[in-house]
């Protein structure tokens, strides 16, 4: 990803990512803030250079920062949904979202708790992330559902 957060429970932004905190919706309202901030930047940038707004490497941690699937991801989808709705707004040329863990899942305990002990799966994270941080799995079907809306969206005429 473009930067992460970092632990903590007030949740932090870099460029499009945003850690979820322990805060939750706090950490939510505080993402959506940074990310227009940060948007309108972008789109203010890729006006004056002429050039089209592809917003990438987007993401919000489950919720508290949990790294499983069972966690939650209610503030993901909202967060997912907006980013998607305020760049086709922009008009930004595309998105993408960070990141597919799939069927991936955090190795053990120790790995899933520190970027410096490798998972046992590539879940999505790069190695100064927690394992499974921002991971999409399998099994999110409100977050499958958010980026099927997001597609659908972009996706080019028939």
């Amino acid at each position: 990803g473009g930067g992460g957060g970092g632990g903590g429970g007030g949740g932090t932004c870099s460029g499009g990512e945003c850690s979820g905190g322990a805060a939750g919706r706090k950490d939510l309202a505080n993402a959506l803030r940074q990310s227009a901030a940060y948007l309108e930047a972008a789109r203010s940038a890729a006006a004056v250079l002429g050039k089209p707004l592809v917003v990438e490497e987007f993401g919000l941690a489950r919720e508290g920062e949990q790294l499983t699937p069972s966690s939650g991801t209610a503030s993901r989808d909202a967060y997912y949904r907006w980013v998607c709705n305020t760049s086709a707004a922009l008009p930004a040329a595309g998105v993408n979202f960070w990141a597919w863990g799939g069927e991936g899942r955090p190795g053990s305990a120790e790995a899933a708790a520190s970027a410096l002990v490798p998972s046992a799966e590539l879940v999505g994270d790069p190695p100064h992330e927690r394992p499974g941080w921002y991971s999409v799995y399998d099994v999110d079907k409100a977050t499958h559902a958010a980026i099927a809306e997001c597609a659908a969206r972009f996706a080019l005429p028939p």
